[in-house]
């Protein structure tokens, strides 16, 4: 389902691009994330497939985040893929605006055989007060809504 509405809106999106617009053909460049590459391969074959005349283009390997934020950056790409917000060094001299287009999982892993008998717990509560958590060795659930509190 997933996959047949992006490439719908693949199809719409480039349906639109080329109306009056074959004398005036495009190439569109971007890199950055790895995450979304999957995605992007199969939407800028989608695209080239519809709208023969422009070009969509995703580096692959894409270089990462960092490497995709400064390409956008340095007006070296188009466009860029990111896992990470820009900061305020990061961020472009130009008018830009983030366009979420892919979304997942993010897994957090762990080492079973170095919890020395004891049990982890990633409650929600937990998970949203990750970044305040400065070490796992923490004694419970109140010193978690302590923390929280002081990182509010």
């Amino acid at each position: 389902m997933k996959k047949k509405f992006f490439s719908l809106l693949s199809i719409a999106v480039a349906g639109s691009l080329s109306i009056g617009s074959a004398a005036m053909a495009a190439t569109v460049n971007g890199s950055g994330a790895t995450f979304p590459q999957s995605f992007l391969a199969s939407a800028t074959t989608a695209f080239k497939t519809a709208v023969p005349a422009h070009t969509v283009n995703y580096a692959n390997p894409g270089g990462g985040s960092g490497a995709g934020q400064s390409a956008f950056r340095n007006n070296t790409v188009d466009y860029a893929g990111t896992d990470s917000a820009l900061t305020a060094a990061t961020t472009p001299t130009f008018g830009w605006v983030y366009v979420p287009y892919v979304a997942g999982a993010i897994g957090i892993g762990y080492r079973l055989d170095e919890l020395g008998g004891t049990t982890l717990s990633l409650s929600p509560q937990v998970i949203n007060g990750a970044s305040c958590i400065i070490r796992w060795t923490f004694p419970g659930p109140e010193w978690l809504c302590q923390r929280l509190e002081l990182c509010r």
